[in-house]
């Protein structure tokens, strides 16, 4: 029996899901999900990392709920690591409209960090990374796959 630690990508995984999806999967249990995934482990640590939704208070509070039910359902198993979003001010060099976009920020840097400490525990074998972003593809040591 081996000892994971699991980092969850969750604004890449959640997004990628809905897509793919629709809601079907937004209230997912990563630390089951583990546990599934990896059934001859033991999950000691989930670490779900994300950023809080800025500028739109429903969102924001949708997203609040659910990392509450996280903790609360998995107390001591889960850990939520929060990164950032960024407001950037675009405009349309054809029409010279203007809007705000919003860029998360930290996730993937997290992501690494989390990987270099967790690599030097003597207390777990192996790390789950669950994102499909490819920018993480060189911290973990696989090659992108391009569509």
């Amino acid at each position: 029996m081996g000892r994971t630690a699991v980092l969850v990508d969750g604004f890449n995984l959640r997004h990628g899901m809905k897509e793919q999806r629709g809601r079907r999967y937004l209230w997912l249990d990563h630390v089951k999900l583990a546990s599934r995934l990896r059934q001859r482990d033991q999950i000691v640590d989930v670490l779900y990392l994300t950023a809080s939704v800025l500028d739109d208070v429903a969102s924001a509070g949708r997203q609040q709920t659910y990392l509450e039910a996280l903790k609360a359902h998995n107390p001591g198993a889960l850990t939520v690591v929060e990164g950032r979003y960024q407001r950037k001010h675009m405009r349309c060099r054809a029409c010279s409209a203007h809007w705000i976009s919003y860029v998360e920020r930290e996730t993937d840097v997290n992501i690494a960090v989390a990987l270099m400490e967790i690599a030097a525990l003597p207390t777990v074998d192996t790390v789950l990374v669950v994102s499909a972003d490819s920018d993480l593809c060189p911290a973990v040591g696989i090659q992108a796959r391009t569509a």
